[in-house]
């Protein structure tokens, strides 16, 4: 068969499947049906609850528009009603009275100086194409629907209403009492008026904007990816609501409207909602943005000030953040400091430790770079450290640790000398800074005790803060420790304290030696698990020797000579 031309049509069929254009919910039903009341012109809406038996309710909304003058358009799908203007301003579908499809319903209405009609629709009437009775009734003009539900859905059913009518244009009133209506761009630090829309910018520092309706379409309210902005260093965002005041353009998809259709005049509102957030940062006078937006402002026509001067001051990564929760807040920026890019975390903790040592002789301060203020002049005049690398010295032999490059694999962790060698850029000029210290973590792929690479100096130096066990078992802490997520581990104190016990013991073998950290070893499990069991004012002594243990437990007074035999 040849066909010479198709058209679009819809299938007579499609009617049996309207149940399914909603999801049948109070609230596509409270959407829907106050949507409608805006569109006749009404200037009141009255809904009302009603428990009809034990386990059947009705839900009443009536309104004062302008009434349905033709019957026959109601359960016509896709027919519409509507005027012109209305059908420019809204692009109504003439599909919203199917967000009551499979329900008991009974309809009355009047249009202007008619009589008025009414009908009652049946479940089934929905979708089986019978005819439905139109019988004449008195009646004010407008249109009523009451439409029967399950008892326990009344409570749902008045929710829904409630969350219809906050940001409706229209007068709702819910069984005698007016709900109250919000502005949607409430509490925003900069409207403007863009295309028939309303734009609200808002700050928000917790991220609530994710959760919540960004569009208010004449009550509906839907979420859409707006644009956002956010600072440098900050928790604080710029985002942005829109409220639809007549807009053609800006479009949802139907039927339910949940959506926003993606057009070109979404890109186009995209570049006014980020217009407008960077108006309102103008008004602010102060900001923290990268010069990225910064430039971005500036061809929009939004000439910002430079972003407000400050960084973080450099702390030590700790490979587990759960071990740090400290922040650090941006510092003045001075012609002092210096920039310094992030790197792994035992690199990190290896030159705290050489600052801590060497007395900070970098003369500066170390600052986090921030790349995202690349551009700004009183950011690029600053120093930068362009390398860092770690020199070992032990014995006649000379390691070097470029960051990213090999382990040094020592066979004793103890050496004559390190120093920790960064090359500054100062004006455009390398400036070399060479400083002393006693210790080197190098990052370990496994980031375990078993693999790393830990190399300090033998003695110590002199005139600087001793390097002890404890203080080395925190830098190893801090450096290596990660705690698994995997089910089948322990608990995150629990792997902690494990961890900590073998970190104290390499730290005590690493300065004092393999008798020291066995020695050690014993002190702490003793103090962790036994040493609350000796009553107060008692003295224990503790023999083992050759797999034979003795135990004595005495008053503290007594004064023996030498532990007792067995």
């Amino acid at each position: 068969m040849t066909v010479h031309a198709i058209r679009a049509c819809v299938d007579p069929k499609v009617i049996q499947t309207v149940t399914r254009l909603f999801n049948q919910t109070e609230g596509d039903i409270a959407a829907e049906m106050l949507q409608n009341a805006r569109r006749a012109g009404a200037t009141r809406v009255i809904v009302s609850t009603t428990q009809l038996s034990h386990d059947r309710a009705c839900l009443r909304i009536s309104d004062n528009g302008r009434g349905i003058d033709d019957p026959a358009k109601l359960l016509r799908l896709g027919a519409s009603g509507w005027d012109d203007e209305t059908l420019r301003r809204e692009d109504p579908a003439g599909m919203g009275v199917f967000s009551l499809a499979g329900r008991k319903v009974d309809v009355s209405s009047r249009a202007g100086t008619a009589m008025g009609w009414s009908a009652h629709i049946d479940e089934g009437d929905w979708t089986s194409g019978h005819e439905i009775a139109i019988h004449s009734c008195v009646r004010s003009p407008g249109t009523t629907f009451a439409i029967e539900m399950s008892a326990g859905r009344l409570e749902d059913a008045r929710k829904a209403i409630a969350t219809a009518a906050r940001h409706y244009p229209v007068d709702v009133e819910l069984n005698g009492e007016i709900i109250e209506r919000q502005d949607f761009l409430a509490n925003a630090t900069h409207i403007e008026i863009w295309n028939g829309l309303r734009i609200g910018v808002f700050t928000d520092n917790r991220g609530a904007w994710r959760r919540t309706p960004s569009i208010n379409f004449h009550g509906l309210t839907v979420h859409h990816g707006l644009p956002t902005i956010a600072e440098i260093d900050s928790d604080r965002q710029w985002c942005a609501k829109v409220h639809v005041i007549d807009c053609p353009a800006l479009q949802l998809t139907l039927p339910a409207r949940k959506e926003v259709v993606v057009s070109p005049f979404i890109d186009e509102l995209a570049a006014a909602v980020r217009s407008a957030i960077y108006t309102a940062i103008a008004l602010q006078g102060e900001h923290r943005l990268s010069y990225e937006n910064w430039c971005e402002a500036a061809v929009l026509g939004i000439i910002l000030p430079n972003a407000k001067q400050g960084l973080r001051l450099f702390k030590p990564r700790v490979y587990d953040d759960s071990l740090s929760s400290d922040y650090e807040p941006p510092v003045t920026v001075g012609n002092n400091l210096v920039l310094i890019d992030d790197l792994e975390a035992a690199e990190e903790q290896s030159l705290a430790r050489a600052l801590i040592v060497s007395r900070d002789a970098i003369a500066g301060t170390l600052v986090r770079s921030e790349p995202a203020f690349k551009g700004y002049d009183w950011y690029d005049r600053l120093r930068q450290v362009e390398s860092l690398r770690f020199i070992v010295k032990q014995g006649t032999a000379i390691y070097v640790d470029t960051l990213g490059g090999d382990l040094i694999n020592l066979a004793d962790r103890q050496v004559d000398a390190i120093a920790a060698e960064l090359t500054i850029i100062t004006e455009s000029l390398p400036q070399v800074h060479q400083l002393n210290t006693d210790l080197l973590l190098q990052p370990d792929e496994n980031y375990d005790l078993d693999g790393a690479s830990i190399a300090v100096v033998k003695g110590g130096i002199a005139g600087a803060e001793p390097l002890t066990p404890a203080i080395l078992a925190e830098y190893l802490d801090n450096a290596y420790f990660c705690h698994s997520d995997d089910s089948n581990c322990d608990s995150f104190d629990t792997q902690l304290r494990y961890w900590q016990k073998d970190s104290r013991h390499l730290a005590v073998r690493t300065l004092l030696g393999d008798d020291e950290a066995v020695s050690d070893s014993i002190l702490q499990a003793f103090l962790d698990s036994v040493a609350w069991l000796v009553p107060q004012g008692n003295r224990l002594w503790l023999h083992h020797e050759k797999g034979e243990t003795t135990i004595s437990l005495e008053p503290a007074a007594a004064d023996p000579a030498a532990p007792p035999v067995a």
